[in-house]
Parts: structure tokens; sequence; C-alpha cells
């Protein structure tokens, strides 16, 4: 917890209907902001804008005229290295965010630890190899056991998201982004289980 003129907010109109507006809406503490700044401003850089990440890419979202008028329940998932990032829209809106603590770090671990390998090899292997690298039965076993565990708590991210709506949802489309989407195999892999 902490006060409101130690915060910076940041939010996002999700709907709009004649006599009420839904807002998501972030806070962090204004340290945290200062701490990015200087970087920046060690670099001789000076930003005029700040916002949270899955805001704008949500906003990306909707101006892909693809995807803006999609009617389904789309998760975009963004794997990034440390995180992983999860926006749940609903008939084109945003309904929930979750950030998991977890990304392609954590598959380097799992893989030096199952494989008795240095966390550099390990990342080199995943890097090279991604899902597919079918004449290592270890290497695949233990990138496979990984990544279930990880997609588990994907599955209950959104299996949550889900039950907070009125009525049982399904999600129709998985948007994958970010560094972790690029490893070789990982569509497949995930539609498999």
């Amino acid at each position: 917890p902490f006060t409101l003129n130690q915060a910076v907010a940041d939010f996002i109109i999700i709907d709009q209907q004649p006599n009420a507006i839904t807002v998501l809406a972030a806070a962090v503490k204004k340290e945290y902001i200062d701490e990015h700044l200087n970087l920046f401003a060690q670099a001789g850089l000076q930003p005029d804008v700040i916002t949270v990440d899955l805001f704008d890419l949500y906003g990306l979202y909707k101006r892909i005229p693809a995807y803006a008028q999609l009617k389904k329940t789309v998760a975009l998932i963004d794997i990034e290295v440390a995180s992983t990032r999860i926006a749940y829209i609903v008939n084109g809106k945003l309904s929930a965010l979750r950030t998991l603590p977890k990304g392609t770090s954590q598959w380097v671990k799992d893989l030096s630890q199952h494989l008795s390998i240095s966390t550099q090899q390990a990342h080199e292997k995943l890097v090279r190899f991604g899902l597919d690298a079918h004449n290592d039965e270890a290497y695949t076993k233990a990138i496979h056991a990984s990544l279930k565990d990880f997609l588990q708590e994907i599955q209950f991210t959104l299996q949550s998201f889900a039950q907070r709506s009125a009525m049982p949802i399904t999600t129709d489309e998985l948007l994958l982004l970010g560094s972790g989407s690029e490893l070789a195999g990982i569509t497949h892999f995930i539609q498999d289980v």
C-alpha cells in the first residue's frame, strides 16, 4: 500500500455506454518510475510519455482491422525472458490482465537443472532447437516438462478469467507475442497440449 502522492497512475477506457464508462487502471510507486527515468537520463534521453506495456499492446491490437472487429475471446500471451503478460479480451474488450513472474529464463533454468549443464549451454540449446530437438531425447523431455508446467499456469489463468464472467467462456484464440513466441515448435506444442 502507498499513498496517492507516492503514485503514478495510468488507465484505459475499455467500455463506453450511454450512462457508464468502464476503465482499467494501474498504479505504481513513483520511485520505481524515477528509477526507470534515471536510466533514460543517463543515456541523454527524456521520454515524453510512459505507459503500461499491456495497455499499449491492447491499444495496438484494437488498431489492427483484422482484430478490432473480432467478437471472440482472445488471449494475448506476451512471453519474455523474466515474465509473461496475459491480456484477456472478450468480444473486443479488455477484460483482465495478469503478469506471471516466469518467462524463457525459467525454461533455461529447468533445462540446466535437468540436463546438468550450464545456464549458458541451456540457453544456447533453447535458442538453437526450441522444442524441435528430435535427436536429443533428454533435451526434448526436459523442455516439454518445463513448458507443460508453464502452460498449466497459463491455463489456470485463462480459466480464472473465464470464471469471472456470468456465463462459461472458452478462449477461442491465443496470440503469442514476445521472444518466447519465436522458439521453434512452440505453437504446435501449445496446440497439442
